[in-house]
């Protein structure tokens, strides 16, 4: 991302605050989702579609696979919500429970180049397996 900001900082700074305070990506995501503050929807507004969903679904799996957390409790509760947030944005069936290693390999697509779109499109096509 641009000027070393993380997606976790970008949504923060669009939704909540220009300035990411406090910079700690724990309280972060304690803000984004205590205060319900997340929305794709509105990212989407900000940003565009492709931008706002990809920002989006960036964001959340930064949440899953990168912030740490004190407690086993508070990063179940912040993981748990993140993850039960990704199918719908994914086109996912509702149902669909993702897991950690999904996210992991999500990411690796985008860190490849992927789009986001990309990756919907294997989705659909029931092809995002990870490697063996």
């Amino acid at each position: 991302m641009k000027n070393n900001k993380t997606a976790l900082d970008l949504v923060f700074s669009a939704l909540v605050s220009p300035t990411p305070f406090p910079r700690s990506p724990r309280k972060m995501v304690e803000i984004l989702h205590n205060e319900n503050k997340f929305s794709t929807k509105k990212l989407i507004e900000l940003f565009g579609e492709n931008t706002g969903e990809t920002l989006s679904v960036r964001c959340l799996i930064e949440i899953i696979n990168h912030v740490s957390f004190t407690t086993n409790k508070e990063r179940e509760k912040h993981v748990l919500w993140a993850e039960g947030l990704l199918p719908e944005i994914l086109g996912m069936h509702p149902y669909h429970e993702i897991h950690m290693a999904e996210t992991e390999f999500i990411e690796y697509l985008f860190n490849e180049g992927r789009t986001l779109e990309n990756i919907k499109e294997k989705i659909f096509t029931n092809q995002l397996k990870t490697p063996v």
